[in-house]
């Protein structure tokens, strides 16, 4: 990634980066980046083993024979060699059971894209962008993608933050009350969407938004794009957070379905919550200097910001996706690792599990985690609930920022979310300010609301 970036910095026109003995100083931390290497190794190696006694190549015969194919083409001596001896190394391969065993082992070897920000000055903290077994494992594995900024792939539920943020935008409340029972709607095209994934809600059941987030309710995401807000505000949302991928403003986008993006976009949006709802454009260079230390580009003081989001709705969001630790989808995985340390943040998980994600934030980091395969024919669907999100990529992050927060000598030491000593003193009941759209909602009488709003505390324990 480094590589690529300075290859396009006008300042190194005419310098070659592999012989002109460049210095470039990174903004990675060797500590943090010491740290995640060891959690990606630590929570790949159980996934792994845990994936390996549940996969099969039985009844895959179609998918096996076209890796086999692709492994075959891609072989430096194939690609120089004529006909026949094509035909040779071809009938020569599929008869060489090491090289068959070393196709299935690279194809269902667990991928990860990992990155820590420092989300109040864009900085990369550290990174790891391919899986250490793959990298090990293959010859040809330094040339392999960078799962952080290389890879993208629809985020699942990893994107209904954006949903939420642009419905606490148009008036709504953390407390407000939404129907989340089964769901149907007849969109433009005349086709019939409904979303599955109620929660277990009946017909006429509701919950509050803070519920349906940390519970990942699919109809309420659903019911909210389309009776709320509109996609295509939705959708405007994300950009100003830093998503630059193609997206399409369809009901779909609420649940993750509108489009791919990638692990480094995804994880920098998430930063505009703790970051008072500006965003600040993620970077991993300083300075460069050549072989007599003379400085041939230095980063300009200035940073590239984008007011995102009110503050008051970037704090309600934060207590919104402090629920999802807490008492959602990722607290199993979450609290049982990292504890006494506020967090936030929120699971994603795509169709057939091909992708699983954990975008989370403490009151000073933000990092994201993406596990799958690059192939998306092979998938964590074997593991039932235990490749989705909650289970196959929020440990790693937990097991991260547990080692960051146990080291005294690092300088992250705030334990708790700064909203929580910012309350509202004119509004004792609720551990949030709210906008002026939002009083205005209320004061009108046009939400329905839970009365009681409890602060979340961190649990001591959970099974």
């Amino acid at each position: 990634m480094v590589r690529q970036n300075l290859n396009n910095n006008s300042n190194l026109s005419g310098y070659d980066l592999y012989r002109d003995g460049l210095s470039i100083y990174t903004t990675l931390n060797s500590k943090i980046q010491k740290y995640l290497n060891e959690a990606v190794e630590e929570h790949l190696y159980e996934l792994q083993k845990n994936f390996n006694q549940r996969w099969s190549w039985k009844n895959r015969t179609e998918l096996l024979n076209s890796l086999i194919n692709r492994a075959i083409r891609d072989l430096p001596e194939y690609r120089v060699a004529n006909d026949d001896e094509k035909k040779r190394i071809e009938n020569e391969k599929r008869k060489d059971k090491s090289f068959i065993d070393s196709v299935k082992k690279a194809a269902t070897t667990i991928q990860v894209g990992a990155v820590v920000l420092n989300p109040a000055n864009g900085a990369i903290l550290a990174m790891v962008g391919a899986s250490p077994q793959f990298l090990e494992n293959n010859i040809s594995a330094k040339y392999t993608l960078n799962h952080v900024t290389q890879i993208k792939r629809q985020p699942g539920s990893a994107f209904k933050p954006f949903v939420y943020a642009e419905a606490l935008k148009s008036g709504l409340t953390p407390n407000t009350l939404i129907e989340c029972g089964p769901f149907s709607i007849t969109l433009e095209t005349g086709e019939v969407w409904s979303p599955s994934g109620s929660g277990g809600c009946n017909p006429g059941d509701k919950v509050t938004l803070t519920k349906g987030l940390s519970s990942s309710i699919n109809t309420v995401a659903a019911r909210l794009i389309t009776k709320y807000v509109k996609a295509i505000d939705v959708l405007n949302l994300a950009r100003k957070m830093g998503i630059s991928s193609p997206l399409v403003a369809v009901p779909a986008l609420s649940l993750g379905a509108g489009g791919d993006v990638s692990p480094l976009e995804l994880t920098s949006a998430y930063g505009v919550f703790l970051n008072n709802g500006l965003h600040i454009e993620p970077y991993y260079y300083n300075q460069v200097s050549d072989k007599n230390n003379v400085i041939i580009y230095q980063k300009p003081p200035t940073m590239q910001i984008t007011e995102a989001l009110d503050n008051v709705i970037a704090t309600q969001m934060i207590y919104m996706l402090e629920s999802v630790v807490n008492y959602g989808t990722a607290s199993r995985a979450v609290r049982s690792i990292f504890k006494d340390i506020d967090a936030a943040g929120k699971t994603g998980t795509t169709n057939d599990a091909a992708d699983a994600w954990f975008i989370g934030f403490t009151p000073q980091l933000v990092a994201g985690v993406w596990v799958g395969f690059d192939n998306k024919k092979i998938n964590f669907d074997v593991l039932g609930s235990e490749g989705y999100g909650g289970r196959a990529a929020a440990p790693l992050w937990a097991r991260l920022m547990n080692k960051i927060y146990n080291d005294p000598l690092l300088p992250f030491k705030s334990k708790r979310f700064l909203y929580k000593t910012n309350i509202d003193s004119t509004n004792t009941t609720l551990p949030y300010s709210l906008t002026d759209t939002q009083k205005n909602s209320k004061e009108n009488g046009n939400l329905e609301e839970e009365q009681e709003v409890i602060l979340p505390e961190i649990p001591l324990r959970l099974e």
